[in-house]
């Protein structure tokens, strides 16, 4: 009888000092409400901005010059002459044919399609694919 006794005052002494501590909470004021959903969230996380991979573009004319020693190739285009600046890691293609760089040289006059981007001010080529030959100019 004396452990129930103790029980029931032990349990009233708890729930008169919840009472009491729950008056003593600071209540929100009306230009923040506090919601149950603010408290939780977990704070954000700064985020990294992504770099952005260079816009790849093409240009489509015919090979006017392959200048290895700079490693540059002009085109002529709707738009004139354009110079491109080889990629080391350019390809170069002939229908399915892998080409050298150094092949670029024997096809001066050829159509081309040219996959490059721009990198300060610079047009850097990563692809060039022949598409044709000129006329009266034998295929190799």
């Amino acid at each position: 009888m004396t452990s129930k006794m103790t029980a029931l005052m032990l349990a009233g002494a708890l729930s008169a000092a919840s009472a009491s501590l729950a008056s003593q909470a600071p209540k929100p004021t009306p230009s923040t409400p506090a919601t149950s959903t603010q408290a939780s969230k977990p704070a954000a996380k700064p985020t990294m901005a992504k770099p952005v991979a260079p816009k790849s573009m093409s240009a489509v004319g015919t090979l006017s010059a392959y200048d290895s020693a700079s490693n540059m190739v002009t085109v002529t285009t709707s738009k004139g002459a354009q110079q491109f600046s080889l990629a080391p890691t350019a390809t170069i293609r002939q229908g399915s044919k892998k080409l050298a760089t150094a092949d670029l040289a024997g096809h001066s006059g050829a159509n081309v399609k040219v996959r490059y981007t721009e990198s300060g001010g610079q047009m850097v080529a990563s692809s060039i694919t022949i598409t044709s030959e000129s006329k009266g100019k034998p295929k190799k």
